[in-house]
């Protein structure tokens, strides 16, 4: 696993407005933005002085049927489950807004959980359909 790894995207769009896109694209592949969390906020919430112009969030994006059913086929598959599905989305000083979101490949799926070809291949097209969402909601 290494940066190519790291897909990166940048869009004119506003964070709030590019999160609403997300949620109205993501029935199409299958997910729901199941959770936005605004960072700041959450710092806040713990006494952290955050600065003005700090704007990060991260969005769980899910296929809820396609994970519970994983889950119930092998609980050890939550450890890598949770972590896809996560999508960081800040905006830059200069407006932009910029979005980040770590896909595992094949091969370190594979690594981790050898005796599971399906789910490497599985959470692998997981990873590619959140991809597919973030292009069609830029």
């Amino acid at each position: 696993m290494g940066r190519e790894d790291l897909f990166r995207q940048r869009t004119s769009k506003s964070p709030q407005q590019f999160i609403e896109d997300m949620r109205k694209n993501a029935p199409q592949f299958g997910f729901r933005v199941h959770e936005v969390v605004d960072m700041r906020n959450l710092y806040e919430g713990y006494d952290v002085e955050v600065e003005d112009n700090f704007e990060v969030y991260t969005i769980s994006l899910c296929n809820p049927q396609k994970s519970y059913k994983s889950i119930t086929k092998n609980p050890e598959r939550n450890a890598a489950i949770i972590e896809q599905k996560y999508i960081a989305v800040y905006k830059e000083d200069k407006g932009v807004t910029i979005i980040n979101y770590l896909s595992l490949p094949k091969e370190f799926i594979r690594e981790v959980f050898p005796d599971d070809e399906e789910f490497s291949e599985s959470l692998y097209q997981s990873c590619q359909k959140r991809i597919k969402i973030i292009e069609a909601s830029l």
